[in-house]
């Protein structure tokens, strides 16, 4: 079965973006440059981009008080 990884971000809610790989480790490495900066952890390019992003959001919430300058939302299509 063969997978589709849709990123949806904005910088600061605005300028809506929407992009699409074919490879968990293209879409991991997407996220790692979307979010990396205020994160402070990159991505290895092994991580499932679902849970590097769930450890993004785990953060924001806990440490930086639920503020973010990048929004982001994965969705993963199976074809």
């Amino acid at each position: 079965m063969k997978k589709i990884y849709v990123i949806a971000h904005t910088w600061r809610d605005v300028d809506l973006t929407i992009e699409h790989f074919f490879t968990a480790t293209k879409a991991v490495k997407r996220l790692s440059e979307l979010i990396s900066g205020e994160f402070g952890v990159k991505a290895n390019p092994n991580d499932d981009p679902n849970e590097y992003l769930s450890r993004y959001y785990e953060w924001v919430s806990e440490v930086n008080d639920n503020m973010c300058d990048v929004n982001v939302v994965l969705e993963v299509i199976s074809i």
